[in-house]
């Protein structure tokens, strides 16, 4: 991949390669290197299916692994966009974090998900 690659965690690593990707994005190497390099706040922009939400969830966890936040919200213009964002937030954090966290879907309707799926 990159030198940045190397740079993330083991388990990041292995996320990464579980998903199939064969390199990282554009932005995505441009939001690791703010991350790496610098204590600057981080603004992610971009086009659709540019890497901007897993670059995002990298850069939540950070603060999260470093206790400097409890949480992470996304917030989303449709239901069907908060139900995808939702499953890939969701494998992401069974895959970084070691003790299970809450992801909550929140729309009106998340409730019939939930009862659909379990």
């Amino acid at each position: 991949m990159t030198d940045v690659f190397s740079r993330f965690p083991p388990f990041l690593q292995e996320y990464i390669y579980s998903s199939g990707w064969e390199t990282l994005k554009e932005v995505q190497l441009k939001a690791a290197d703010v991350l790496f390099n610098t204590d600057k706040n981080l603004l992610i922009t971009s086009e659709t299916a540019s890497g901007k939400t897993e670059a995002a969830l990298y850069a939540a966890y950070r603060l999260l692994a470093s206790g400097q936040s409890q949480g992470i919200y996304f917030a989303l213009p449709t239901r069907l966009t908060s139900d995808r964002i939702h499953q890939r937030v969701e494998a992401f954090m069974k895959a970084v974090l070691e003790t299970p966290a809450s992801v909550r879907l929140s729309h009106g309707q998340a409730w019939l998900r939930e009862f659909a799926y379990g």
